[in-house]
């Protein structure tokens, strides 16, 4: 498990990199570095989950605002979804230990979940 120490000095070139990339725009991101279709876009409330944690991932410097946006979603989600809390905590144990890696798998879990609730309550 990867954990994060964030009093440890960031690599010259990954500093630098940080920086140009920060300029990038989520469309690009969204399309580019997310991988598959059926999470390019931000239309769901997992998938908007899925993608905050992702920045968590690319954007490691900028970990305060996004933790803060994710717990935002997060409450949110469970509100409206009780029954996912278990999945939810699960990723957010795995945010603050710093396994972001490992928080983007279980966003996928949480995801599938998503839409097994939803065939159920619409079907």
């Amino acid at each position: 498990m990867r954990v994060r120490d964030k009093n440890k000095q960031q690599p010259e070139n990954r500093q630098k990199y940080g920086r140009q990339t920060a300029g990038i725009g989520q469309e690009w991101i969204k399309e580019k570095c997310v991988g598959e279709s059926g999470i390019k876009s931000e239309d769901s409330p997992a998938k908007r989950i899925y993608f905050m944690v992702q920045m968590l991932y690319m954007f490691p410097e900028k970990d305060r605002y996004y933790q803060q946006k994710f717990n935002q979603l997060v409450k949110q989600f469970v509100d409206a979804v009780p029954s996912s809390a278990p999945i939810v905590l699960e990723i957010g144990k795995s945010v603050i230990v710093g396994d972001v890696y490992g928080a983007l798998k279980k966003c996928r879990k949480l995801m599938k979940y998503e839409e097994e609730v939803l065939k159920h309550v619409t079907g």
